[in-house]
């Protein structure tokens, strides 16, 4: 089975760094997106979780409010 989890803060990688390593260890095709804020990025490559960054970390208002559509 196909399964899509999407990190929008670095404390989503602590919740969902178990649960992608279950789910991969019982044959599913697990794909991980986010956007960067703050060390998002960097924790999922510190976890060797498999991802893709969708979307920078915004600067003001304006930018989160397109980050936001983007993502």
């Amino acid at each position: 089975m196909d399964i899509i989890i999407t990190i929008q803060h670095a404390a989503n990688v602590h919740l969902f760094k178990h649960v992608v390593r279950d789910l991969e260890a019982a044959g599913h095709d697990v794909h991980v997106f986010g956007r960067e804020k703050g060390v998002t990025g960097e924790l999922l490559d510190a976890y060797d979780i498999d991802h893709e960054l969708l979307c920078g970390e915004p600067d003001g208002w304006l930018g989160l409010g397109l980050t936001q559509l983007r993502y």
